[in-house]
């Protein structure tokens, strides 16, 4: 993998693949990493050879994991900023997943005239994310930190939540609780008005054909209610 060194010290690991002038970046849901999430995807003989940069957010994967940082939304969106910024003046697009979509969409309004393309994919949280980060951030991050979130990756090993367990537990608990607070206080609606004033070249969110009926439901009805701009499933 290759490292970014913050200006601080802290190092942000993330994988290159393929050439190319403008990048694609990839940004991981709360719990997640690009490292073990998406190599399938960008390996897959259906996905273009565009240069794409997998990142590990600040607190997730292989990235550091300093105790003493601010890991909200726009605390990653400051630690993003400046990584993308070591590239110079290129342009870039966007793929972002779940909680991920709120972080990119934060960094394209505060980087819009570098963002050629934006994608969505099933941004926000769904029904079960909700309810799982409201019962993380019910208590205090010393309480998580201390106890709460062993019972949180015992609770996701009793789900069988295997696609979540692996990346959610060797995450920072810092960065779990206060990623989650952040997402918990914006709001699972908050990326769509959001969306549709976004000033970028193109624009799209997909949803996947697997998503839960009465999620798929929400996001279809959201997304026509605001007209926009392509919808791909």
């Amino acid at each position: 993998m290759k490292v970014f060194v913050t200006g601080r010290g802290d190092r942000l690991r993330y994988h290159e693949i393929y050439k190319g002038e403008s990048p694609v970046l990839f940004i991981h849901g709360l719990g997640c990493s690009c490292s073990s999430d998406y190599p399938a995807v960008v390996m897959s003989s259906a996905y273009p050879r565009l240069k794409t940069i997998l990142v590990d957010l600040m607190g997730a994967g292989f990235s550091d994991k300093p105790t003493d940082i601010d890991y909200s939304g726009s605390g990653l969106v400051e630690i993003l900023t400046e990584f993308v910024n070591s590239w110079g003046d290129l342009n870039f697009s966007i793929f972002a997943h779940s909680a991920g979509a709120l972080v990119a969409l934060e960094l394209a309004e505060r980087m819009a005239d570098r963002v050629d393309s934006l994608i969505l994919c099933e941004p926000g949280i769904n029904k079960y994310g909700a309810e799982f980060l409201s019962g993380i951030v019910s208590m205090t991050m010393d309480e998580f930190v201390a106890t709460g979130f062993k019972k949180t990756v015992g609770q996701l090993s009793d789900d069988a939540n295997d696609s979540w367990l692996g990346s959610f537990s060797i995450y920072s608990p810092y960065a779990i609780y206060q990623w989650a607070q952040s997402v918990v206080i914006e709001d699972r609606l908050a990326w769509a008005p959001k969306f549709k004033l976004l000033k970028t070249k193109q624009k799209g969110v997909i949803i996947s054909d697997k998503t839960a009926g009465g999620d798929f439901s929400f996001f279809t009805r959201r997304l026509q209610e605001l007209s926009a701009t392509r919808l791909l499933n």
